[in-house]
């Protein structure tokens, strides 16, 4: 039942998978004035939706302490050109941060996007080093990337062109080519998006769910352990083939980072190469364990939608660019020509599901079945096999198919970062067919009720309601039932922020055995005794999503009495009295669970979702610093959550 959760989680997230219509792009630069400037060009040369905005971020690091004179005055005059060109970006907000210490190239990586913070929550970002070049038309590939059929498991989109199989050299395949000849990946000329194995960092854009969990899994790694950044030639982990005592074949993206390693190389330049300067062989293994791939583009005549041009820096020093540039302004229209996006080993092999369902049933029964197991497919990885039960409902059981599933069964089960697909675009009747007869209970602040809006909307229409942009009305298109559910005020006296709405938006169509409910309860708290009484109720439902987070840091003049009267919750007076508001949250936390959460968690049959906090607190913030108080506070409130919640395997939404 934890694959219905994953169902209501992506069709609460449709609005922002169906349309890009912003994005931010998160520049590394350091030194490379020159470099700077001709990425900037191209950013502003490129082609955007009148309606679009794109944000612009430099990043720009500070030097070793051994640096001399003269790289420190080609620092200083690169931030000086990020300043100048941020100060008249023409296409949307732009700010430079200007780092005081110097965090080397994987470093930027993984400070600049945090999925998880104020202003990147969930945004969709394409992260560039400052020696590369963009096609005019990136935006349009990035935009029709998210839009795309395709299986589940992706890890975000890349600029980079990949012309290489990355299994092994010709001459490890006793092809006669010399010593470290690479085999190319195709063997025809075509304009086609696929799916590929590998990252391809020159120009990425992180799937920001895949991102937030490799942050936090990269912080408590050992970065020279083999099982943190080994892969095999056939795209396996190398801990899979240990474990299993099979023939091992290194792939070539781990043996350049075992070569890093072996060389020991610690320069004293700005920029210095060593292993520390680099991510991807670590995130090349997190997603051959979680079996992800990044969507890339061939295009005729070997052309990139970014090129590199590899200047001197931590991994070159060759001043030339690697492929020739796309420079069209739209890219050709069969580009994404196929009905699925097809997804490549690193061998170039192409990658198949293998999910199999055997029944014996009556035509009607094997038909709804089948629109089951679609639905089912685009929301399992390879984690998970598909079979079937002895009756005439679709029967689901998961069979763990590697090491990270196994060492993290419930994790697994739970969805935990396992098969689910946020790029994935739902049809109607998908959602429908996944959630008939479900009854599906919203919990938490504004935020949650308009997702609830949205929801029931999409599951009536098949589409997404376009009031984001105008406001959204509160008429009974969105909702069957609505009134207040308690006569009781807590931290807000407004019948709106007590609201009860039910909606039955399945109810009128052909082919399902039963309706679809939905409802949505406005809380105030975390826990009260008021909540706590209506928890009987919520328990009936099969899927619950809660929040909770922002309305106990209002002004603790409104606190209802569930903190202690001398612990202010205020985002100026969040860690006051060592912090004991947050210990007083985590208390609430561990209230919720036992009351409520627990009867989702526990019940093979239900499934449960606790959605963290958005920023930000108080407000309204009429300064930066105000801002980034309240920006502090609401990641104070979410690490709190994500501990206890990850502690007691419930899935989390950030």
């Amino acid at each position: 039942m934890a694959w219905a959760g994953a169902v209501v989680t992506a069709l609460l997230a449709s609005a922002a998978a169906t349309d890009l219509r912003a994005a931010t792009v998160k520049v590394l630069a350091q030194q490379r004035v020159e470099g700077l400037a001709r990425l900037l060009d191209s950013l502003e040369a490129s082609r955007y939706p009148a309606e679009a905005t794109i944000e612009l971020e430099i990043w720009v690091d500070g030097l070793p302490s051994t640096v001399g004179e003269a790289q420190r005055a080609r620092r200083r005059e690169t931030a000086a050109l990020a300043r100048a060109r941020s100060s008249r970006w023409p296409f949307g907000p732009s700010r430079v941060v200007d780092s005081g210490e110097h965090r080397g190239v994987r470093g930027q990586w993984l400070a600049c996007a945090n999925p998880s913070v104020f202003h990147d929550e969930m945004a969709r970002v394409l992260i560039v080093e400052d020696d590369v070049e963009v096609s005019p038309a990136w935006f349009e590939f990035l935009s029709r990337a998210l839009e795309a059929p395709r299986e589940p498991g992706l890890a975000g989109v890349s600029l980079q062109r990949q012309p290489y199989r990355l299994d092994a050299y010709a001459s490890d395949m006793d092809h006669g080519r010399r010593q470290g000849s690479m085999m190319r990946l195709f063997d025809d000329e075509a304009d086609e998006a696929y799916a590929f194995a590998h990252v391809g960092s020159w120009a990425f854009s992180p799937e920001p769910r895949v991102w937030l969990e490799f942050i936090h899994w990269f912080r408590g790694l050992d970065h020279t352990d083999p099982d943190t950044w080994s892969v095999a030639s056939d795209g396996s982990p190398r801990r899979d083939a240990v474990e299993s005592n099979l023939p091992f074949t290194e792939s070539l993206p781990s043996r350049w980072y075992r070569a890093a390693l072996a060389s020991g190389k610690r320069k004293t330049t700005a920029g210095a190469a060593d292993e520390s300067s680099m991510w991807t062989a670590h995130f090349g293994a997190f997603m051959a364990a979680r079996q992800l791939f990044v969507v890339h583009a061939r295009l005729r005549g070997g052309a990139a939608l970014a090129i590199s041009y590899r200047s001197d820096g931590a991994h070159y020093s060759l001043e030339k660019a690697d492929s020739r540039l796309f420079s069209e302004a739209s890219l050709p229209a069969d580009l994404f020509g196929a009905p699925t996006m097809p997804r490549l080993a690193l061998s170039g092999e192409r990658v198949q599901h293998l999910l199999t369902y055997v029944a014996d049933a009556d035509e009607a029964t094997l038909r709804r079945r089948a629109m089951k197991r679609r639905a089912f497919e685009r929301f399992s990885g390879g984690d998970r096999r598909l079979q079937s039960g002895d009756d005439d409902d679709l029967a689901i059981f998961y069979t763990l198919t590697n090491t990270v599933a196994e060492s993290d069964v419930a994790g697994a089960v739970q969805g935990l970062g396992f098969g689910h697909d946020p790029f994935t675009t739902l049809t109607q009747q998908q959602a429908l067919c996944v959630l008939d007869g479900k009854k599906v209970a919203i919990v938490g602040d504004s935020i949650s009720r308009y997702f609830t809006w949205e929801f029931n909307w999409f599951l009536r229409n098949g589409d997404v309601s376009a009031e984001f942009v105008s406001g959204v009305s509160t008429d009974a298109t969105y909702y069957d039932q609505n009134s207040p559910w308690t006569d009781e005020g807590y931290r807000s006296s407004s019948a709106k922020h007590r609201q009860n709405m039910v909606a039955v938006p399945s109810s009128y169509f052909d082919g399902l055995d039963e309706s679809i409910e939905t409802a949505f309860w406005f809380v105030q708290d975390t826990w009260y005794d008021a909540f706590a009484d209506l928890a009987t109720t919520i328990a009936d439902y099969d899927v619950l999503i809660m929040n909770s987070g922002w309305w106990e840091r209002q002004d603790s003049t409104l606190d209802d009495g569930s903190y202690p009267d001398d612990v202010d919750c205020a985002d100026d007076k969040m860690f006051a009295d060592g912090g004991a508001c947050l210990t007083a949250y985590e208390s609430d936390l561990e209230a919720l669970y036992d009351g409520l959460l627990s009867t989702f968690q526990t019940d093979p049959e239900k499934a449960v979702i606790f959605r963290l906090s958005s920023c930000c607190g108080g407000g309204p913030y009429s300064t930066d610093a105000e801002t980034d108080e309240g920006s502090i506070a609401v990641s104070a409130m979410n690490a709190v959550a994500q501990r206890v919640f990850t502690d007691l395997g419930v899935e989390l939404l950030d």
